[in-house]
């Protein structure tokens, strides 16, 4: 039954909707990053003494990866009534080099800069996920820092940015005067406060 939460943990939660967990528990047949989850069916319903085999170890963070796909899928498909296969770009071997990355510099630097927790994510240039990591520990917390939180864009913007630059003729050669500047009483600054106007 708790198989069944990847796709919707707040309309399928048993303690919620016990009728749609039961339902969900007995259509589930997943192979979400790593775990492989068995249905043994009596009958026409669900075996009681069920078992699931699961491959556990490490902090599986390869969960934020399997929720993330859950949800992913409820808005590509809707609800799923029959065994599905889904094939991800997730790439185990880069997932755990991730996940040992995210959990070394929260180890190394989460004192320094006042941090529990931290979130990464490893795309190829055409947007394949190879590795997600939402968090230090998914045991711990299931929220998904990666794809949820909310984040200052910061550099983010800079592609973008240079794109324009480039497409409106300016090479990497091209100087620009660092001088202040007032854009209708919009002042931008440097991060020390100072120019360098030549």
């Amino acid at each position: 039954m708790l198989a069944g939460l990847v796709k919707s943990p707040s309309r399928l939660a048993p303690n919620r909707n016990p009728e749609g967990a039961e339902k969900r528990a007995q259509t589930r047949a997943d192979r979400d990053g790593g775990f492989q989850i068995h249905h043994r069916s009596a009958g026409a319903g669900l075996d009681r003494t069920s078992s699931y085999n699961v491959k556990t170890g490490g902090r599986r963070t390869v969960n934020y990866v399997a929720d993330w796909i859950g949800e992913v899928l409820d808005d590509l498909i809707g609800q799923i009534d029959q065994n599905i296969v889904v094939e991800t770009s997730i790439d185990p071997k880069l997932q755990n080099i991730a996940e040992a990355a995210v959990i070394d510099e929260l180890a190394a630097k989460s004192v320094k800069f006042n941090v529990s927790q931290g979130a990464l994510v490893a795309m190829t240039t055409n947007g394949a996920v190879r590795a997600m990591v939402g968090g230090r520990n998914y045991a711990e917390s299931q929220y998904n820092r990666a794809v949820t939180a909310k984040r200052q864009p910061g550099s983010a913007f800079k592609p973008f940015v240079y794109l324009t630059a480039i497409e409106a003729g300016l090479t990497p050669e091209t100087i620009r005067q660092d001088a202040p500047l007032d854009v209708k009483g919009w002042k931008p600054e440097n991060y020390s406060h100072e120019y360098f106007a030549r």
